[in-house]
């Protein structure tokens, strides 16, 4: 599902879900910003977005035998493969969601700059077709 949003009357996206969340989470969006999705007859806060719910608990495989590579950590000790190829996997999608969100950031700020400099008045072109 895409989501637009509107912040200090300036509409950006389209977004996840997930990437909602995510700026919810850390402050960038505020409860009474607005959103809208398909389907949707007018925008509504985002605090009344339905989120989906929490990721399940870590599995813990301690108990599980797996097979090793030789990489070896810091510590010397063997790395398991089958984890090492998930933990890169996570970081590089984890560093990749902030790169977006701090390039809409990015965006953001700029044109609110410049809508600063020019006086308030913004062209409604200058977000694209929404």
């Amino acid at each position: 599902m895409e989501i637009y949003i509107a912040k200090n009357k300036i509409q950006m996206g389209p977004y996840e879900i997930g990437q909602v969340t995510q700026m919810l989470q850390t402050g960038i969006l505020k409860k009474y910003d607005l959103y809208w999705h398909e389907g949707m007859l007018d925008w509504g806060p985002v605090g009344a977005l339905k989120m989906p719910p929490p990721p399940p608990p870590q599995l813990n495989l301690s108990n599980v035998q797996q097979p090793s590579v030789k990489a070896r950590g810091s510590s010397g000790n063997t790395i398991p493969g089958n984890n090492m190829g998930l933990v890169a996997g996570a970081i590089l999608l984890n560093s990749y969601r902030n790169e977006q969100i701090h390039q809409e950031l990015h965006k953001l700020n700029h044109t609110i700059h410049e809508s600063q400099e020019s006086g308030g008045d913004m062209d409604a072109s200058a977000f694209g077709d929404f």
